[in-house]
């Protein structure tokens, strides 16, 4: 016999995924100051799940038109998030971001290539796990000021990149106070492994 469901019977279905705390999994930085059009750094990829890559581009040159004209991650060109450059443009600075899924561990290729050749570069690459991938960064605000009291207002979600990196940016903040103030530290485990005993 059939098995007739009557119309409008059935209950309306919807489902929410569990909430998915984001994890910073790895970073790395390079400086390069060889005024060469591009600059590489291979960074160590930990496995990533719903897996998102930040690169945040330093630059200074004498030339005000040279410009970042694009990142890759391991081939893959990345999305611009934002920029800012001082008034003269001098120096500029750019933040590039990369959806890239569930991701095994490996060695990847940070590519920056500039419009012309760039004198100085320092730029680092961020991997964090469990972001969203349909809508992973919200919009990028930035502040530039010569006073003292520069301000950008960033609105936030919970969840969001800036929330789940927040602690370890504090980590990295602290252990560099303790090594200003206690300088001693920064040699005591180099000191304690190579001493023999």
């Amino acid at each position: 016999p059939s098995n007739t469901i009557a119309a409008n019977s059935l209950a309306p279905f919807t489902y929410t995924p569990p909430p998915v705390a984001v994890t910073f999994v790895g970073a790395a930085s390079a400086r390069d100051t060889d005024a060469n059009s591009t600059a590489t750094l291979t960074f160590a990829q930990p496995a990533l799940t719903a897996g998102y890559v930040v690169v945040g581009v330093s630059m200074w040159d004498a030339t005000a038109s040279t410009t970042i004209a694009g990142v890759t991650y391991g081939g893959t060109a990345m999305t611009p998030l934002g920029g800012i450059s001082n008034p003269n443009s001098l120096t500029e600075v750019y933040l590039y971001g990369l959806a890239v899924g569930n991701r095994a561990a490996g060695n990847s290729a940070v590519v920056v290539t500039g419009s012309t050749g760039v004198d100085e570069l320092v730029f680092g690459v961020t991997a964090y796990s469990g972001v969203n991938q349909a809508a992973p960064t919200g919009p990028f605000a930035s502040a530039q000021a010569t006073s003292a009291a520069a301000t950008v207002n960033v609105t936030t979600a919970a969840g969001d990149i800036f929330n789940g990196a927040l602690p370890f940016v504090s980590m990295v903040f602290a252990t560099m106070v303790l090594v200003y103030l206690f300088p001693e530290l920064a040699l005591w485990l180099p000191a304690y492994l190579y001493t023999p005993r």
